[in-house]
């Protein structure tokens, strides 16, 4: 056999050089990759999994840009958020869709990974700042159980990056993992929710209201916002206990319960706090606001009809103490602001009640 020209073994070494450096490449993506799927499994809540997916990821893989849009069409997971007393726009690359219809015309109905060149008309919907970028972009589709969550995107200012001929192996892992860790960080929100809910009423419980007033108090700090409160009391519930049988006492629990949250926004709080006591927090609210709202809320209740057991009519009448947080603006410390905040309205709130009940007070 022939030995091998010079010529020839300089380019089988070339060759052989260049499947070590690719090999030497691959092991390092897959080490980081490896390294990335710990830090999302250790996420335990959707605020972590949106860091490490939206900051982390964006910083250790050296890209222009990661999106994560989900769909929530019944706003499941922007209620999560509110709850949980996040802000989406505290995550840049966060987007929700109400359907597929507005993604990208080429992204509706295709299931694989898009690769290809950045067009500013049809990509710069995913960029957090108007920016003219000269590079490339990946479309991960978010499928669990056949169902599709959203879509997770980079954007990368190297159009070599992201291209048709680009192997794509190590996205659909990820974009698999993220599925599951998505999934897994929306259902343990959930779970988390319903020990914060008052099993009777369906608003929260105590326990929620606290850990979020405290939350608000901070954020309306920063923002410089104003923050209202208000006491409600159920009036003489004790004879309607004592008159018509706790269980109709319960039901006029539920009922007034809906009145009021009917009479709210989505960002503003309800919980029960004890017996037939209720509390709300209004946020970005005015304390003249807050006093129309409450005699609203207060109007409603009163107009409202509960059935008795033997078919009668009840009525029931709500006492209100209403305070503001502009009145506590002064100080830094959100458990004694918050302290003082419930103090102003349940002390109105007793005005309200040595005044003749079913009235709103502050």
């Amino acid at each position: 056999m022939p030995r091998p020209s010079d010529n020839e073994t300089v380019q089988l070494r070339r060759q052989l050089n260049a499947y070590i450096k690719q090999a030497q490449e691959n092991e390092q993506k897959l080490n980081r990759l490896q390294n990335y799927e710990l830090k999302l499994i250790s996420t335990s809540s959707l605020q972590e999994l949106f860091q490490v997916l939206l900051c982390d990821y964006k910083s250790t893989a050296q890209l222009t840009q990661v999106t994560l849009e989900l769909f929530d069409s019944d706003y499941e997971i922007r209620r999560l958020l509110t709850e949980l007393g996040l802000d989406a726009r505290d995550y840049p690359g966060l987007r929700f869709l109400d359907d597929e219809q507005e993604l990208p015309a080429d992204f509706q109905s295709d299931e694989e990974i898009w690769l290809g060149t950045f067009n500013q008309d049809l990509h710069g919907r995913f960029l957090s700042e108007p920016n003219n970028i000269d590079g490339s972009v990946a479309f991960l589709p978010l499928i669990r159980n056949q169902v599709r969550l959203g879509a997770l995107i980079f954007v990368s200012d190297d159009k070599a990056r992201y291209t048709e001929l680009t192997g794509t192996d190590f996205l659909v892992r990820l974009a698999s993992f993220v599925s599951v860790c998505l999934e897994n960080a929306i259902n343990n929100e959930k779970v988390k929710r319903l020990g914060l809910i008052d099993p009777l009423t369906g608003v929260y419980n105590r326990r929620y209201f606290e850990r979020r007033l405290e939350e608000e108090i901070r954020r309306t700090a920063r923002a410089d916002t104003p923050l209202a409160c208000l006491f409600l009391d159920i009036d003489h519930f004790k004879q309607i206990n004592d008159n018509f049988g706790h269980g109709i006492g319960d039901s006029i629990l539920q009922g007034v319960a809906a009145t009021i949250r009917e009479q709210l926004r989505a960002s503003d709080v309800l919980a029960r706090i004890g017996g037939e006591e209720f509390v709300a927090l209004l946020v970005q609210t005015e304390h003249q606001r807050a006093l129309e709202i409450a005699e609203r809320v207060r109007f409603s209740v009163a107009e409202k009809i509960f059935n008795g057991a033997g078919g009668e009519n009840i009525t029931a009448t709500i006492s209100i103490g209403c305070s503001s947080l502009r009145q506590f603006a002064d100080t830094d410390d959100a458990a004694q602001v918050a302290h003082a905040l419930l103090d102003e309205a349940d002390q109105a709130l007793y005005s309200a009640k040595r005044a003749g009940r079913n009235r709103v007070l502050s």
